[in-house]
């Protein structure tokens, strides 16, 4: 039995075709059950406890969505708000979830929270026929009247997208990498292939078989990147066949121009590697550690797998400064706050947490270390961590216009994306006195007004406009 088609998808289904949405309800949540159970009998399948979160994440996400799929067909509306961002939360890359997200606030009227979710769920690599597209050009033109710029603003996002993937996969290194079980396997000339004797060295190793249609379909992109770093001697392209025939493998990689390194299984995947999931993707550091791992089809292998290449081998020595110092002398602080902000704006957000927290640790009086570290575990998405440490840097420096917007964002966006509600009156609360304190501060116009309308509430915030008017009425921005 496949629980996410016999209980995500029949749900859906039977919401969105019929008007038997008690038993829809009923088929989605026992999907919660044998979902969970489905994936707790493979536990043996998986080899580390991250790779299990994350199939149980992708499992239970999916049946929270259906859950909140049916309750919005069945108008049951802030039922529906409540799973799908719960669902959100499980698997942020759940296309068909940011899609039905994105739906669930145009019915609101909440179009600004709509675009972000499509724009999140068109930035999704699927092989499917991703919805999200559709979606937001029906948004842009109802909105603008035309699609005329359609084009350009997909570009943006496009832009966009590559600085926000690029983040992620930095982001997604293993911080205790550790090295795969060792193999000895055979190449189709018939030599061996140790894989310690490639030590010293970044290697790919790819896992894949003709058998698999998503395996084949990146191996075009696979083969150029072999090319690539053909001459670099401190990178390598292996890849691991699991094809039952070998001769099969040769004519087959002949006939497509296929030159890149091919080792043959020989029961290694499936019992030592553990890998079930293809193509599956290793990047050794030079130490023969898995510094990145990737499960599944690359829309844009080239490109990302260059990042992670490059990530492993550009990654200096800014942790050795931290690591292991015992205290932190105040003529280093500088110092070590430009390697914090080149590792933020380098996409090493892990390290530049860390860099900041270490100065913190040792200087907790330091407003600019304070901002620093709020601002980075606000881009991790860290919401429960951001909040306090915006507010424990204004408490440091009270009129730092920087925390107060950073404060008012990690409000609103973390009480939009983790559902709480607490958050959005506290960004209502607070956004009044920052907007008085700063009143041509435009970004904290739009943290009220997003938590005001998250809220569905927005008399709420022209009331807030209304009592904000006498303090700063001559404010272009606020006109």
């Amino acid at each position: 039995i496949n629980p996410h088609i016999t209980y995500a998808a029949g749900a859906i289904a039977l919401a969105e075709r019929t008007n038997y949405y008690d038993r829809a309800e009923e088929v989605a949540r026992q999907g919660l059950i044998e979902g969970r159970k489905k994936v707790e009998s493979q536990r043996a399948f998986y080899r580390t406890q991250a790779e299990f979160d994350k199939s149980l994440d992708w499992m239970i996400a999916l049946m929270h969505d259906a859950l909140g799929w049916v309750y919005f067909q069945s108008d049951r509306i802030d039922e529906s708000e409540v799973e799908l961002l719960t669902a959100y939360e499980r698997n942020p890359e759940g296309f068909d979830n940011l899609h039905h997200l994105g739906q669930l606030y145009v019915y609101k009227g909440e179009r600004l929270a709509a675009e972000r979710f499509y724009v999140l769920g068109l930035n999704v690599d699927t092989p499917n026929v991703n919805p999200n597209r559709a979606a937001l050009e029906t948004l842009y033109e109802h909105d603008r009247g035309s699609l005329e710029g359609f084009d350009a603003y997909l570009a943006r996002i496009a832009d966009s997208d590559a600085e926000a993937r690029h983040a992620e996969i930095l982001a997604s290194r293993n911080e205790n990498p550790e090295p795969p079980p060792p193999f000895e396997l055979e190449t189709l000339d018939g030599e061996m292939v140790d894989l310690d004797d490639l030590r010293g060295k970044i290697v790919v190793v790819n896992f894949w078989g003709i058998w698999c249609y998503w395996c084949v379909i990146e191996l075009p992109e696979l083969q150029q990147l072999h090319e690539r770093y053909a001459d670099d001697p401190d990178v390598m392209v292996l890849t691991i066949n699991n094809d039952p025939n070998p001769d099969q493998v040769h004519s087959w990689m002949e006939e497509n121009g296929c030159t890149f390194p091919v080792v043959l299984d020989d029961g290694y995947v499936a019992s030592d590697a553990r890998v079930d999931v293809f193509p599956t993707t290793w990047f050794l550091d030079p130490d023969g550690r898995i510094a990145f791992s990737k499960s599944s089809w690359s829309q844009d292998l080239l490109q990302e797998y260059s990042w992670r290449i490059e990530a492993i081998r550009d990654r200096v020595g800014r942790m050795e400064a931290v690591v292991g110092a015992q205290a932190i002398p105040e003529v280093n602080v500088a110092e070590l706050l430009a390697d914090g902000r080149a590792s933020f704006e380098e996409f090493y957000f892990n390290d530049a947490k860390a860099i900041f927290a270490s100065v913190l640790a040792e200087h907790p009086d330091n407003n600019e270390a304070a901002y620093a570290y709020a601002r980075t575990v606000m881009v991790l998405n860290e919401y429960e961590e951001a909040i306090p440490s915006f507010e424990r840097a204004l408490v440091l420096d009270p009129d730092d216009r920087r925390a107060h917007e950073g404060y008012l964002s990690s409000l609103a966006w973390g009480g939009v994306l983790r559902g709480r509600r607490e958050w959005l009156e506290q960004a209502l609360e607070s956004g009044g006195d920052t907007v008085r304190r700063f009143p041509d501060l435009a970004a904290a116009y739009d943290h009220v007004e997003r938590a005001a309308g998250q809220r569905n509430e927005p008399g709420l915030w022209l009331q807030i406009l209304e009592s904000l008017e006498p303090h700063i009425g001559d404010s272009p921005v606020f006109r």
